[in-house]
């Protein structure tokens, strides 16, 4: 009998402290425990080819004291000037074998089979000596070029491959390839991996049979979770109200779930302000607690250096406070990043206006809360983008505000989609990053779903899976668990109320379902 541990899709980021690093450790931790006859780390184990974490991967894969191999995958090749030594590290070699099995790695991380390497593979493939062939590689087949897809088929086919082993899709797969079996593992990233929580993968040969066990990354789950810590969680779980017409019917609806904490967006200006307070005053006789104001998008104009749309912001303000709100959302103000340098010109005549707009606020206990942009899809990854998006970004701004209105007063608004749905940046700042760094300053939460939409991922959609399919909620229950994120509201900020009703539920029945037994 022979076991094989697969590793993939990890992600490290050079950071530390991050989810991510906290799913590698548990997975090391679990394979010195089960000691497996062979490890295999099939690729993407760092987020953006960082030296760093590609040295942790290293160093975890040799402190569990087994054979081992390491076959790299395309995010080892963010990093160009790092990949050499990227190879070092994570390129250990194509074979490991017993009497009863071999194993192969065939590096795709360029997305191709080079030609030395399909060499090199046939070459060890006629050495298996009737044993089981074992095909390790990043890239399944239909995401490898042409090329390298039909070469790879056909020796799957004419080499007698007993088992092909693969990761990339951050997803579970299984297929036939001709007579070959194929299994597509989800990963190791507890914000990517989909439809489950993480999980170490063994591959178990046993007198001419393959089977399959899964070690699920439980602390990315509520299993453990006790009744007191699921009932805190969805008190703090409301809703947003997205679109104007949609507001009476949110309200209504919060008020009849009894949901704790809500959210109107700048567009409930519009709205009778007589009706509106009735509303929201029906909602908190029923225990409505938390009352968030998402405010209007303010821009820079440099001709006149003043901000467009102060007028209609500075309205929205005056109504939030009406109505008692304890929140304000604030999107960081619409003016290119490389005018925004903490200390120019431009920042700080942009201070002054929002600072002096904000002076009806400062007599009151509401929480002004800095949210994340995110790249658009026309947008360039330089000067000319969109300040916001960024961890240090809105960092430097929060300070800024606190620095004029006092520290206790000024927080952060993170929105997960918008971290995961954030182009360029998507990678090198994951939500791992944001909770490690920006996590205690924390005031509240948007959540919603994102997919990949004509060849882009899209946020603000409904929530039928905490774990995917493109943002997995595995790391934001880790972080919520052990209060790396502070414990405050999260407002489902999805796009059509039947829609935001129906992930509301999926939280809940989630966090509802029986508890794992607890341990005397």
């Amino acid at each position: 009998m022979t076991s094989i541990a697969i590793l993939a899709d990890a992600h490290l980021p050079g950071d530390s402290g991050t989810a991510q690093h906290a799913c590698f450790g548990w997975a090391i931790a679990q394979l010195q425990r089960l000691q497996p006859d062979f490890i295999v780390a099939a690729g993407d184990m760092t987020a953006c080819g960082d030296i760093d974490a590609a040295r942790l991967v290293r160093q975890g894969l040799e402190s569990v004291g087994v054979p081992f191999l390491s076959t790299p995958g395309n995010c080892e090749m963010r990093s160009l000037q790092t990949t050499s030594e990227i190879e070092s590290l994570l390129l250990t070699g194509q074979v490991l074998e017993n009497r009863e099995i071999l194993i192969l790695a065939c590096n795709t991380m360029t997305g191709a089979i080079a030609p030395d390497e399909r060499q090199a593979a046939e070459t060890i493939a006629a050495t298996a000596g009737g044993r089981p062939l074992v095909l390790v590689t990043h890239y399944y087949p239909d995401a490898l070029g042409a090329d390298s897809a039909a070469w790879l088929r056909e020796f799957l086919d004419h080499r007698q491959v007993s088992l092909l082993i693969c990761g990339h899709g951050h997803r579970d797969r299984t297929e036939m390839i001709g007579a070959t079996p194929a299994y597509y593992v989800r990963g190791l990233d507890p914000e990517k991996a989909k439809r489950a929580t993480p999980a170490v993968f063994v591959f178990t040969h046993d007198a001419g049979t393959w089977s399959l066990d899964e070690i699920p990354f439980v602390d990315g789950t509520v299993d453990q979770w006790t009744a007191v810590e699921r009932a805190e969680f969805l008190d703090n779980l409301g809703i947003s109200c997205v679109v104007a017409d949609e507001t009476f019917g949110s309200i209504d609806w919060a008020a009849q779930e009894r949901l704790s904490c809500l959210e109107l967006r700048a567009d409930a200006l519009g709205l009778p302000a007589d009706l509106l307070g009735e509303h929201i005053a029906k909602w908190r006789d029923v225990g409505g607690r938390y009352l968030s104001w998402h405010m209007d998008n303010i821009s820079w104009d440099p001709a006149t250096r003043s901000m467009r749309g102060l007028d209609t912001w500075c309205r929205g303000l005056e109504r939030a406070l009406t109505l008692d709100v304890q929140h304000l959302t604030l999107h960081p103000p619409h003016v290119p990043v490389g005018e925004m340098t903490p200390g120019s010109d431009t920042w700080m005549r942009i201070a002054d206006i929002v600072t002096a707009a904000l002076e009806p606020v400062t007599d009151t206990d509401v929480v002004l809360a800095v949210e994340n942009l995110h790249l658009n899809p026309d947008e360039p990854a330089d000067v000319h983008r969109r300040f916001g998006y960024l961890p240090a970004e809105c960092h430097g701004w929060i300070e800024e505000l606190r620095a004029r209105l006092g520290p206790e007063r000024v927080a952060f608004m993170l929105d997960i989609g918008h971290a995961r749905t954030n182009g360029a940046y998507n990678n090198r700042f994951g939500l791992g990053q944001w909770f490690a760094t920006m996590g205690k300053e924390i005031a509240g939460y948007h959540i919603h779903q994102v997919r990949e939409l004509e060849n882009r991922l899209k946020g603000h959609l409904q929530i039928d899976n905490v774990f995917g399919p493109n943002l997995s909620f595995a790391a934001f229950f880790w972080a919520w668990k052990r209060h790396q994120i502070n414990h405050c509201p999260m407002f489902i900020e999805v796009r059509g109320l039947a829609a935001r009703q129906a992930s509301w539920r999926t939280m809940r029945d989630y966090l509802l379902e029986p508890m794992a037994p607890q341990l005397s």
